[in-house]
Parts: structure tokens; sequence; C-alpha cells
């Protein structure tokens, strides 16, 4: 605790604190102040484990970054850095960091379009990501793009499933050309936008579900509930509190990301 303070003190707050190896958002908070650090700070500590991995008995404080989130979905072969796409994050939560949509492509001027891309390839060839995919998170603050994080992988969140459905861009067959030492074809097929919104509910105790939508129209792909009546609704912390998602198309990001909200807004989940 001691140790986080000193460098929450460097960082100033507000500040962010996290495990250093979990996902999906789990157990990542903003601090305000102190008090709100030595809560998280023991939360954090007491983190479970996913995707059997054994936690590290380490935390990150990190700085906190106020501004729009964005993700880039990248492939490298052979130390060439192809940006495939920007991807526009939604993210809810109090003091928490859950991804509740995604936007493929995102809305961008040019200038931050480019300077995104810039970071980002600087920041992959830095971690010598020479051949692979990769996902990297960012915020354009007031002071232009920073660096969230980059994961040597494909991205989650049916992030590769949008960008096929906007772009035409198959990143899972990308990443196995390059399993077999082949040259990626990274080749736009596509001139539309995709988006996804995750659905969420207040918490509580699920007593009912009900989808009032109409028949499926051409620009919603997929309905997935996850959800059972009976189910405990936890706040919204992490991924794992997220109860299902609408990936729908548009002729724009705006007209995508309206079409899969709308859609979702017809699932009603009562607790």
């Amino acid at each position: 605790m001691e140790d986080a303070k000193k460098f929450a003190s460097i960082v100033n707050y507000p500040n962010v604190i996290k495990p250093t190896n979990l996902a999906g958002s789990r157990y990542v908070f903003k601090n305000n102040n102190i008090l709100e650090l030595e809560e998280h700070f023991k939360a954090a500590k007491s983190a479970l484990p996913a995707f059997g991995v054994t936690i590290e008995d380490k935390l990150l404080i990190e700085e906190y970054m106020d501004g729009q989130e964005f993700s880039v979905e990248s492939v490298s072969y052979k130390g060439k850095i192809k940006v495939v796409a920007i991807t526009k994050k939604i993210v809810k939560g109090e003091n928490t960091f859950v991804e509740v949509g995604h936007v493929v492509p995102a809305n961008l001027d040019t200038k931050i379009e480019n300077e995104i891309k810039q970071v980002t390839s600087a920041a992959i060839a830095a971690l010598g990501i020479h051949t692979g995919l990769s996902h990297t998170e960012i915020k354009v603050t007031s002071d232009g793009p920073k660096i969230v994080e980059v994961g040597a992988r494909l991205g989650g969140g049916h992030i590769p499933e949008l960008v096929e459905l906007a772009l035409g861009i198959d990143l899972w067959n990308a990443s196995l050309s390059i399993a077999l030492d082949e040259s990626p074809k990274i080749v736009q097929q596509k001139h539309q936008s995709a988006s996804i919104s995750f659905i969420t509910a207040h918490p509580g105790t699920i007593e009912s579900i009900e989808d009032i939508g109409i028949d499926e129209t051409e620009n919603i792909h997929d309905i997935h509930i996850s959800a059972n009546i009976g189910n405990n609704v936890n706040v919204l912390s992490s991924s794992d509190d997220r109860l299902g998602f609408v990936i729908a198309t548009g002729r724009n990001a705006k007209e995508a990301e309206s079409n899969a909200e709308n859609r979702m807004r017809l699932i009603k989940i009562s607790t």
C-alpha cells in the first residue's frame, strides 16, 4: 500500500490502478483520491484468476488519461506494419472502464487519424512486434494520442467480425497466413461501417427477458443474449457483467452505431 501511495503521488490524482496480467477491464479502477486508492488497491489485490492465468503479485499505477478511447488493429509482416482499422470505443462505469460498444471504422478527421496511426506504428516497432497481429488501445487526450496498452494479438469484443463486416478484411485469415509464413492479404473490399452494442442491466436477479424487436433487417447481423431468468446481475465492472450483444452495419459510423444501439434497446431485461 505504501508503494502504491508513493507512485500515485508521482503520477498525481486522478490515476488508474490495475493488475498486470488480467483482461476484460477486470479490477481496473480510477482513483480520484487516496481513499479510493486504498479501496481499489484492496480490491485489485483480491482479484480472481481469469482464462486460466496465474495472477502476478503486482499492480500498476498509471496516469489517468481523459479523452475518447480508440483501438487500432494492425498487421506486421517481416517488419512492415499495416494499420488496418481504427475502432471507436464506448466505455461505461463509475470509476471503471467497461467497453459497452465498438464502431468500425471510427469517424475521425485526417489529422487525428494520422497521429493515431503514427503513435501506434511507433509503439509496435518499439515493442519489437516484427511479425504478427496487434491490438493497440489509445486515448486521444488534450496532449494528443497516448498509448494505453498494446496486445500482440487480435482484438477481443468481436472487433475482427466488425472489421470484416465494415471493410471486408479478414483478420483471422491474416493471422493464419502469418502462421504459415505467407504474406497476409490486406485488401479493403467493403466501404461501410459496423458496430456492436453490449447488453447490460441494473444489478439484481433477472426476473424477465423480453425482445420486443421486429423481424431482423439487413442491417442487423447478430443478436446474442447470454443471460437467463434467475441469473444474478452485478454492478458493471468488467466484461463479465455484459449480458449479450447486437451487431449491426450502416453506411457510416453514426448510422451503424445507431442501428446497433436502437436494436439493443428493444431487448428488455428486468431485475
